[in-house]
């Protein structure tokens, strides 16, 4: 099958300066980028298609926080539902991506002017969700973490 392509050149200041770059015009249903690169002989490849892979519909954060001048806290909760295809109309059972809430925290408290330590629970209630769905599969969601901070001023 024939398909159009344009060959660019990326990082350089004109024509045959810099990395070629292909790039396949109406891509649909067309393989991955580097076995395309591969077949233009290219070191990458970019494709242009009608569809998005991933469209959110509705989303939303809500954040509460309190700043003091040494400590603070905040808690933020983001929902989502994503529309997994490009275009129009609700996307068949088999592409649909079901909303999710996260709630995530975050607090830290200075010692000295020089010294201080942070807190921030990702995921607080541990749901297990889909982030998205794309052509090479499901992309989970984002896991319980907890990451401590210890920042230290040295010097004047």
């Amino acid at each position: 099958m024939r398909r159009r392509f344009v060959q660019v050149d990326v990082f350089g200041d004109g024509p045959y300066q810099g990395n070629p770059l292909a790039v396949v015009i109406d891509a649909e249903g067309l393989g991955a980028c580097r076995r395309n690169a591969r077949r233009l002989r290219s070191s990458a490849s970019a494709s242009v298609t009608a569809t998005l892979s991933s469209v959110r519909r509705h989303q939303g954060s809500v954040v509460l926080a309190v700043d003091h001048a040494r400590w603070g806290a905040s808690l933020a909760a983001t929902h989502a539902e994503i529309h997994d295809t490009g275009g129009q109309g609700a996307p068949p059972a088999e592409e649909r991506v079901d909303a999710h809430t996260v709630l995530d925290a975050a607090a830290r408290l200075e010692f000295t002017e020089s010294s201080a330590l942070s807190l921030r629970p990702d995921n607080l209630l541990n749901s297990a969700y889909i982030g998205s769905r794309g052509a090479y599969g499901l992309r989970p969601g984002k896991p319980r973490a907890l990451v401590l901070g210890d920042k230290h001023h040295f010097g004047g």
